[in-house]
């Protein structure tokens, strides 16, 4: 086969002759840049690489980034409240996150305590990996709660308990409603299926045990090294009282989740007025959707600008992270991704902090906030 041979060209020739024409008269510009006869700065490699191509054919946009950008868009100019988009979300849930996949010990056991610190808070949660049934064999748990799941369902708890004020939460006619309805998830079986996944998240969050612990900070805002000495508070909170999931075949058995005193309580502290359309589109980058939250919940109560080093931030959302620089990096990407949606929001990223200042709240209206 000749290295003429049409076959071996993936473009037509109108189209390959244009681009090479293209090519040519960028190099031709660049050339007399540098000759002296036009002065410029140096373009970066990849705006260099973008102007050999075809000028004509802008990349195509997944479906995804079509929806996430209409949804941008949409929340530039439509307001939550108006388009009854309004979700809350309980503050510690907010300043101690939970972990964004699954956690294994160096065996591969499932790792059934973690903590994440915020200031002079920490969030300590203990689930088991499984309970042993006296006649042999063992109820499997699974381990601590994770992703994107545990988040929609606490949101979706939060919201119940702020819209209704009852103790409980009303699942509907089995998982499968509960999955489409509440979480707003396509309904899909099998073992990696929505239902088996929201199943498995609901078991670990309803048998955790949540240990929220405050240290004194010190006057300059530092927690206090010896706070175990120096006196400290906490409060155990398990989630559900009980509850029971059915998907019957037929009938119409009703499923419910009633909460705990403690975590009902929980509920019920000024919870974080969220926009859900946002929520949704980010819940499939967890990290820009944990920003997005912590901005939402500390720049609207916030009076003065506020330095936080990047140290504190990695122990509040990346603790896994064993560098702080790698830890940043990913950091400031998914901040740039959460700020597309609280564009009022007033941030400022120096090498050793990250700046907030007073902004306006991620939602306008604020009679939204007004606690119980």
């Amino acid at each position: 086969m000749s290295k003429n041979d049409p076959q071996l060209s993936l473009l037509d020739q109108e189209t390959e002759s244009r681009i090479i024409a293209n090519a040519q008269r960028k190099l031709l510009e660049r050339q007399r840049q540098i000759s002296g006869t036009e002065t410029t700065s140096q373009l970066p490699l990849k705006e260099l690489f973008n102007t050999v191509a075809d000028p004509a054919a802008p990349p195509s946009k997944t479906r995804r980034q079509k929806k996430v950008a209409e949804t941008v868009a949409e929340v530039a100019i439509k307001s939550a409240w108006e388009e009854g988009e309004v979700g809350y979300l309980t503050p510690i849930f907010i300043q101690c996150t939970l972990p964004h996949s699954a956690l294994k010990n160096e065996d591969g056991s499932a790792i059934t305590r973690y903590s994440r610190t915020n200031g002079s808070s920490t969030l300590f949660i203990e689930t088991p990996d499984a309970y042993p049934l006296p006649g042999g064999g063992e109820v499997h748990i699974g381990g601590v709660p994770f992703g994107t799941i545990p988040r929609m369902v606490l949101l979706d708890f939060a919201t119940a308990v702020k819209s209704t004020g009852e103790p409980y939460v009303k699942v509907g006619k089995g998982i499968s409603q509960y999955v489409r309805d509440h979480l707003q998830m396509k309904v899909t079986g099998g073992k990696r299926g929505s239902i088996t996944q929201v199943k498995e998240q609901l078991t670990r969050l309803a048998h955790s045990t949540f240990t929220v612990l405050y240290a004194p900070l010190e006057e300059d805002g530092k927690t206090r090294t010896n706070a175990a000495k120096r006196g400290y508070a906490f409060e155990k909170i398990s989630i559900a009282k009980r509850g029971a999931f059915f998907e019957p075949e037929s009938g119409d058995w009703k499923s419910v989740i009633e909460f705990s005193e403690g975590f009902y309580e929980l509920l019920k502290e000024t919870p974080v007025p969220l926009d859900l359309r946002v929520v949704h589109a980010l819940r499939q980058n967890l990290f820009a959707l944990d920003i997005y939250c912590w901005l939402a919940h500390r720049l609207f109560y916030l009076k003065k600008p506020t330095r936080i080093p990047w140290l504190g931030l990695k122990e509040q959302f990346g603790s896994s992270y064993l560098e702080t620089r790698v830890f940043r990096f990913h950091f400031r990407k998914a901040l740039a991704k959460a700020l597309e949606f609280y564009r009022d929001a007033k941030v400022e990223d120096t090498p050793t902090h990250l700046i907030l200042y007073p902004s306006p709240p991620a939602i306008s209206d604020k009679k939204l906030l007004s606690p119980y």
